[in-house]
Formats: C-alpha cells, structure tokens, sequence
C-alpha cells in the first residue's frame, strides 16, 4: 500500500520539534548564534545562485541553495528565471549518476510551490512523470488552475497512484464550483483491484488514493457522500476505514452512531480503537453500554481507549467501574493501570482518594503509581493542589513537567513557593512548564520572582521569564520586558518584542520605531509585526520605513500593518510596493489596499491584474471590487 504523502509527515513532526524545542532551550552559547545561523540558511544570494547555475558551486549543495528558495517562499520573476536556468542546465549537464534527477526532481517541485501562474505548463510537464514530480507538490499547484487538467490526469492510466492522491487535493482546492468535483471523489473511495503490473507481476492497492478522496469528501461535508463513505468502511485497508469513519461522524453525528457502536465488534482491534476514540468525541450516553462491555477486550489497547472515552462521556459510570477496579489489589496490575489512566478523563474530585491511596502506598506497583500520577495532572481540580505540589519532585520528568502544567492551570498561589523550588529542575522542559505556571498563577509573589530572573537569569531563563510575564501583563512586567529591547541575546530580545506587541505595542512605538532599523533582519521583522497590532498613528513612520526594507519578510510585515492602521497617508507607500520585486510584498500590498479602499490605487490595482503570479491578480481583484464606483 502506498502511503499518502501529507500522512507522512505527522510522526516526522511528532518527532524532531520536541527535540528542537529541547535544543534550543538548553544551550544559552548556541541561542547567539541562532539568528545568524537562521539568515544564512534562509537569505537568497543571487550571486551564489549565478555561481550555482554556471556550475562553479560543489555538486553536493546545488539542493540546499533549492531548498532555500523553497522554505522561505519569497516569490520574484528573477528567482522563477534562475530556477527555469537550473532546469535547463540539469537536463543539458550529466552529473553523477541519479544525482541529476534528484535536483531537476527539487527545482519543478520548488517552481511549483511558487504558484506563479507561468510555470504551470512547466510543472504539467512533468506530472505524467512521478519521478519528477511528488505528489506533494501536486496540491501545492492545485490553485489557480483549470480542474479539467487534474480530471484529465486522474483519468490516465500513466499516472501513478501516489500521485493520483494529490491530484484529488488539488482538485478540490482549484474547482470553484465544488459540486462539480463530489462524483470524482466518490469514484475514487471505490475498492478495486488494479491490473497494472509494477515490476513484473506485482498487483497494486492505490489505497492512498481512496484515502485521499474519503478525506476530501469529508472536507467539503456533502451529505451525497454518505452512501460511499459508508461503503467505505468496509474497504481492506485500516487508514481508508478510519477516515470513512471520521469523516461520517463529523458529517452525520446522529446518523454515524449506530454504525460507530456496530464498529466497536470489528475484527481488527484498530478498527474498534479508532471507533470508540470517535465516539468519545461525538460524546453520546447511547454509547455507554458498549464500551462498558468493551472494558472485557481481550485486547489491551482497545480496553484503554473504550476506557477513555466511557471517561469522557459519562463520568459517574467511569468512576462506579474504574474504582473498584483501582482498589481491588487481587485485579491484575496491567488492568488497574488502564483504569488509572484514564479515570483522570473523568475530571471528577471523587477520584482524589483513591489517588491519593495508591500514591502514598510504597508496596503498590511503580507502574501504577505512575499513572496514578498523571491522572492526577488531568483532574487538575483546585481539591488537588495539595497532591500535586510533591509531583513536582517525582523521579520521572514528564511527571514533574505534567504537574507544573496542572498547577499552572488551577491557578492557586498556595502552590507558588513549590513551583519557586522547581525552577532550577534539571530539565529545560520542566523549567520551561513551571516559568509559565508562574506566570498563568500571577500574584505578587510570582511576579517578584519573574522579574528577578528576567534581570539575572541566563538566556534561556530570560526568555522563559519574559513570556511568563507577559502573562502576568503588569505596568511592572510591562516596562520590565520593554528594557530587554537591547539585550545581548537577539532571541530575547525578540521574545520581548513580541511579548510588547501582545501587551499593548501602542505605548511602545518608539521603541519599536529603533527596532524597525536594527541591524539585524529578525529584530526588524519582529518589530514590523508588533507594530502591525497597533493602530496608532505614530507608527506611520516606523511602518513606512520598514516597507523600504532589504528584507523581503520585513517589507510584508510593514504592508500588512499599513493596511491595519487604515490611514490614507500609507496609500503612496503600498501603491509604490504594488512594483516591489517579490510578488509576496504586492499581494500584502494589494490586501492592504483594500482594506484602505484607496481609490488613487486603481491604476496600479488594474496593472496587477495581469500579474504573472494568481495570488496578486486575485489580490487586486478583491481590491477593485471593493472600490467599485472609482473602477
């Protein structure tokens, strides 16, 4: 089975931006760096570019200068003309062997996602080559063109299946008149044996394409698709069933119960996980006598996840099973761990006492105690600060960072003294929690300690307290914060920027204004943001010159806050950056413009219609129309 390319992404993500997280709060030396670090990967030097196509660059970093462009997805007609030269000298050079296709593979893919209307007959080019292109890049382009072309692909036997799954994405996103698409999709959630042979005699399951049209059927809640969703949950393939019975149980809450509580005797014990987690969302007591039954599975995970969702539904009958269960020392230790679990979900005090038993007894099992732990966290009742405070010195880290969080959210200055005592926790993660506990806690106990480590803490401790304080939202921690504009760490200094254009950017515009101007792009974009929160019109000027920015981010920044700040003195400026190199300043330029509903900005407006790129003709038009009478 070919998986779809966009699920791919989800256990990646789930992965790499804990650790990301955890890296960049743990080294205060590497935080300096990571501004520069950040600029060097993302600028676009037209220079190196020049050098990359006339082939003086190393081979291996021809991708990364691709990559680059695509990340940050400025869009300009010389960045289009240089990637169409690196398309040309790929298929005129012959570098190492599969290397060649790999770059010509990037550069389409990062036309692609460019979305400028002239490269679409370049990357339709290459669709009836899965080589070439991804399906990712598939959806990516889907907008802006004419749906006969994906029908025209999801028809033709040379396109692979992968592929097929993207086309069904972009579909939806092109057709402006939807109702035309829902027949498409239908005959896409059909299961069918395909007869193409792949290397030899190998049969093929495009399930990632039944897949794709079950989740866009969903997307557009077209109740004429219930028949082939229901159909669909029958379909051999786990992801397919699942997203049928997602996609019925939002389109057809009443109507989808009888079959979810059907699914809960499934064969797969997958299929009767997924079916109770639904059912927990959509919260009807017609579930309960089932999943009090599926409590009894012969499979562990499935018990759990009944379990959960008999919590989440009707808490009082949770609570006259889960307890017995947790005080009954002769139930085996696996099953009072699942009740454990999940009689947090109950968000009931009752549960309190046998908690607080079981986390007292040292002759009951660790295991056990752990999660006794963790449902603790959850209830997270105002009853259960007395309990929480010593999880703050359990041995197991996620424990402590969950009880911090607990603490936080009940919000009793009774628990400030322990969260003051775990700040210097080993772990960034458990810091970072009981910073922010402090700061959602408030009171003059917790601010006085925040203050204190926003002036002497490290860099990572900086950052931690300014967020917690702008929680707190204070004159005090307001000015406080205001001071780190200058402070030796460019993350800090960034983090107290955009804590000051949360709090109120109004009473700091000439700070802001000196920001605009530093010297370093990030700062400069972050002070163009919270600038873009204020309507005051002292930050006109600051505004103005962060639309003539080098930056390309800053220069977005400042025409989307001119356009927030309706005054008819920024309309020279955004109709000047309608010519701005990169088409991404004209469409921010263009939405600004019609919010102002500048009349002076008609000729500049029509000449954007017949921009390459559809996002600023679409942009102009939205803007025209608003002006109407002047058109």
């Amino acid at each position: 089975m070919r998986t779809h390319p966009a699920k791919l992404l989800i256990p990646i993500l789930l992965i790499t931006i804990p650790l990301c997280l955890t890296n960049l709060t743990g080294w205060s030396d590497e935080l300096e760096q990571l501004p520069q670090e950040k600029a060097r990967l993302t600028q676009i030097d037209e220079e190196e570019i020049s050098a990359w196509l006339k082939d003086d660059y190393p081979c291996e970093n021809r991708d990364d200068h691709v990559l680059e462009i695509k990340h940050k997805g400025h869009r300009s007609a010389k960045i289009i003309q240089d990637l169409r030269l690196a398309l040309h000298y790929t298929e005129t050079r012959q570098y190492e062997w599969g290397y060649n296709e790999f770059i010509r593979a990037e550069v389409v893919e990062t036309l692609a996602s460019l979305g400028d209307s002239s490269v679409f007959p370049l990357v339709i080019e290459y669709w009836s080559n899965p080589d070439m292109l991804s399906g990712v890049s598939c959806s990516v382009v889907g907008e802006g063109l004419d749906p006969s072309l994906f029908i025209r692909a999801l028809k033709s036997r040379s396109t692979s299946d992968d592929v097929k799954g993207a086309f069904l994405a972009a579909l939806v996103s092109s057709a402006e008149e939807r109702d035309a698409v829902i027949d498409i999709l239908v005959n896409h959630t059909k299961y069918k044996l395909d007869t193409k042979m792949i290397s030899g005699k190998t049969r093929y399951d495009p399930a990632g394409v039944r897949w794709t049209a079950v989740t866009m059927l969903s997307e557009l809640g077209d109740k004429r698709a219930v028949p082939s969703l229901i159909e669909a949950l029958d379909d051999p393939d786990n992801e397919v069933r699942f997203a049928a019975t997602k996609a019925l149980a939002k389109m057809q809450r009443e109507e989808a119960l009888p079959l979810l509580i059907e699914k809960l005797n499934d064969s797969g014990w997958e299929m009767r996980s997924y079916a109770a987690a639904i059912l927990s969302e959509l919260g009807s007591k017609k579930a309960v006598p089932a999943l009090t039954e599926a409590l009894d599975d012969e499979n562990g995970y499935f018990r759990g996840t009944a379990a959960r969702a008999l919590a989440s539904i009707d808490a009082e009958k949770a609570l006259s099973i889960f307890t017995p269960v947790l005080e009954d020392k002769n139930k085996d230790t696996h099953t009072r761990e699942i009740m454990a679990s999940h009689i947090g979900h109950t968000h009931s005090d009752k549960a309190l006492p046998t908690l607080e038993r079981i986390l007292n007894d040292e002759d009951e099992d660790s295991g056990l105690r752990e999660s006794c732990a963790y449902a603790l966290c959850r209830i997270a009742s105002a009853k259960s600060v007395d309990l929480l405070i010593p999880l703050l010195k359990h041995s197991r880290m996620a424990v402590r960072m969950r009880a911090a969080i607990a603490l936080g959210k009940i919000g009793s200055e009774q628990s400030v003294p322990g969260l003051i005592e775990a700040v210097d926790d080993e772990f960034p993660r458990v810091r970072l929690a009981v910073m922010k506990a402090l700061g959602q806690i408030g009171g003059d106990k917790a601010q006085a300690f925040l203050l204190e480590k926003l002036e002497k803490g490290e860099a990572e401790t900086r950052l931690a307290a300014i967020e917690a304080l702008a929680e707190i939202n204070t004159e005090e921690a307001y000015y406080a914060i205001l001071d780190h504009f200058d402070d030796p760490f460019h993350e800090v200094r960034i983090a107290a920027i955009d804590a000051i254009g949360e709090m109120d950017a109004g009473k700091a515009v000439r700070s802001l204004g000196l920001a605009v101007i530093d010297e370093n792009p990030y700062i400069r974009l972050a002070a163009a943001k919270a600038l873009g929160k204020t309507r005051s019109h002292k930050s006109l000027f600051p505004d103005l010159i962060a639309l003539k920015d080098e930056s390309v981010d800053v220069r977005i920044a400042a025409a989307q806050a001119l356009g927030k700040l309706r005054k008819s003195e920024a309309e020279p400026a955004l109709i000047n950056a309608l010519n701005d190199e990169y088409y991404n300043v004209q469409e921010a330029a263009a939405i600004s413009l019609h919010r102002l509903g500048a009349s002076k900005a008609v000729p500049g407006l029509k000449k954007a219609l017949k921009s390459p790129d559809h996002r600023v003709r679409r942009a102009a038009k939205q803007a025209l129309d608003r002006i109407g009478p002047y058109r």
